[in-house]
C-alpha cells in the first residue's frame, strides 16, 4: 500500500501513514510546512504582486481598483479574524461565502507536527515554481520525517503539476492546465514504487 497525496492531500496521506503503519510508503507532491493561514496571505502577495505588473490598460484599471480598495492584506486578515470568531460552517463577505468551517479546522493544524509523526519512507516531489507552496518544503521535509525520503525539486515544475518554462504566474494556470502533467512525476513515482517493491534504493 502507497499512499500519494497533492498539496492539503500531503496531509491527508500522512495522516493517514500515521494511523497505518503498514503502509508501504507514501508519495508527497507539492508538500507544505506553514500553517493555512501563513500560506493564504503569501498566495496573497503573491497575487497581488502579479496584478500590479499587469501591461496596458488592463493593468492600469486592476491598479486604479486596488488603490481605491484600500489594503487587500488587512482586508484578509480581518476576514481571518472573523473566521476564527465563527461558529457557523460558513459566513458571508459582502456577496461571497467563505467556508468558514473548513478553514477554522485547517488553522488548526501545524503541517510541521504531522510530518514529523511519519515513520513510513517517503517519496516528497517539489516545483520550483510552485506559487502555493514554498518549493523549499519539498526538501526540510526531510529533517522532519522519522524514515527515508527521497527528496526532489523539480525545475520549472508549477503547483498544477505543469511545467512552465516562463516567469511563475498564477494568470497562466488555465493555459498550463489545457498541458499532461509533468511526465518527470509519473517516472519518479513508478520507478519509486518499484523500487521499494524490489527492496533497492532509489538513485537520487
Amino acid at each position: 500500500i502507497f499512499l500519494l497525496g497533492h498539496s492539503e492531500g500531503t496531509l491527508i496521506a500522512s495522516l493517514l501513514s500515521i494511523e497505518n503503519p503498514d503502509t508501504n510508503g507514501q508519495i508527497l507532491i507539492t508538500p507544505f510546512l506553514s500553517s493555512i493561514e501563513k500560506t493564504i496571505e503569501r498566495q496573497m502577495q503573491s497575487t497581488l504582486a502579479e496584478l500590479k505588473q499587469l501591461p496596458g490598460i488592463k493593468g492600469f484599471m486592476v491598479r486604479i481598483f486596488l488603490t481605491v480598495g484600500g489594503n487587500q492584506l488587512t482586508k484578509q486578515r480581518r476576514i481571518m479574524e472573523r473566521v476564527k470568531r465563527s461558529r457557523t460552517d460558513t459566513i458571508k463577505v459582502k456577496k461571497t461565502v467563505v467556508n468558514a468551517k473548513w478553514l477554522r479546522e485547517h488553522m488548526e493544524i501545524d503541517p510541521a507536527k504531522i510530518h514529523s509523526q511519519v515513520k513510513v519512507a517517503t517519496l516528497s516531489i517539489g516545483g520550483e515554481k510552485d506559487m502555493q507552496c514554498l518549493p523549499e518544503d519539498s526538501e526540510n521535509i526531510a529533517e522532519l520525517i522519522k524514515a527515508p525520503v527521497d527528496a526532489h525539486l523539480l525545475t520549472d515544475l508549477t503547483h498544477i503539476l505543469r511545467p512552465d518554462e516562463k516567469p511563475a504566474s498564477t494568470f497562466r494556470y488555465t493555459e498550463l492546465a489545457r498541458e499532461p502533467v509533468d511526465a518527470r512525476i509519473c517516472e519518479l513515482v513508478a520507478t519509486w514504487i518499484k523500487q521499494k517493491q524490489s527492496g533497492t534504493e532509489i538513485s537520487t
